[in-house]
């Protein structure tokens, strides 16, 4: 679980999909508000913690606006993810070489 920076790709109904940034003030805002309300963890609900993450750094960044509640973003949200971070480049190593005093 991270606890610093950790984007995520938002998309809601007839909006285009965006990306946001989390920062340490929506990790915390998670932790308090799953406090408060008795959510499980974020380990036990990860869809929702990565959600709610999602709208705290959208509201906090005006990538949608402040009247838009965590319950009205929760009935627009189609989906939330990580961004792609493309193909794994596979690396292959040549013939090992033998060291000193093997043989």
């Amino acid at each position: 679980m991270s606890a610093g920076q950790l984007d995520i790709e938002v998309f809601l109904i007839d909006r285009e999909p965006f990306t946001v940034t989390t920062t340490l003030l929506d990790h915390n805002t998670w932790d308090l508000t799953r406090a408060r309300h008795k959510w499980p963890t974020a380990q036990d609900a990860p869809l929702t913690w990565m959600g709610f993450l999602a709208w705290s750094a959208a509201r906090r960044t005006g990538k949608i606006e402040t009247s838009l509640t965590w319950e009205l973003f929760l009935s627009e949200c189609l989906s939330v993810q990580r961004p792609e971070e493309g193909e794994e480049e596979i690396v292959t190593a040549g013939p090992i070489q033998p060291g000193a005093g093997q043989g």
